[in-house]
């Protein structure tokens, strides 16, 4: 099953996201602070595919 969670980097969705991870499932997730995204990638492994999005964006 893949997952899709936003805000990946801090609280609830770090925590959803490696309690996902750890029980077999493929995350994408999506954060805007980038290094902390790469920091998560490298921890997670090939489950876990990060895209950088910030909404206040246009």
């Amino acid at each position: 099953m893949i997952i899709f969670i936003t805000g990946v980097t801090a609280g609830f969705g770090e925590v959803i996201t490696k309690k996902f991870i750890a029980n077999g499932y493929i995350v994408i997730g999506t954060a805007r602070r980038e290094t902390r995204l790469k920091k998560l990638h490298q921890q997670l492994g090939k489950n876990f595919h990060p895209i950088l999005l910030d909404i206040r964006d246009k």
